[in-house]
């Protein structure tokens, strides 16, 4: 099954991702950071080299900042943890070509693939 996550820089959650590096036992003073570094962008329109307008960015990672990428892999770290708990309770069945190597999923930018039977 390939799921398209084509979308996904555009739609993650900072909420979501304050909590989840909390819950991952990152600092709260380190969180609070990149927290900041995130929510307080904002992004300009210039036009013939004068900024003309201003705007606060939403919920989004941005794809040319450096910690978009890290971030996006914590983020889907998540279902990849789903992934294992559905497989340690015998709720998951790996596909047969699959099985001996223990591949259950591959997570790139735009897709997660998953083999499952």
């Amino acid at each position: 099954m390939k799921i398209d996550l084509r979308k996904a820089y555009d739609t993650i959650n900072w909420d979501f991702i304050r909590l989840l590096m909390l819950a991952l036992g990152f600092l709260k003073e380190f969180v609070d950071k990149v927290m900041k570094c995130v929510t307080t962008t904002r992004l300009i329109i210039a036009i013939n080299m004068k900024c003309c307008y201003f705007f606060k960015v939403g919920r989004c990672l941005r794809q040319e900042d450096p910690i978009s990428p890290l971030l996006f892999i914590l983020v889907m770290d998540y279902p990849s943890r789903i992934i294992r708990l559905l497989i340690s309770n015998s709720r998951f069945s790996f596909h047969p070509l699959y099985k001996k190597v223990n591949l259950a999923h591959l997570c790139f930018i735009n897709d997660l693939l998953m083999f499952y039977r």
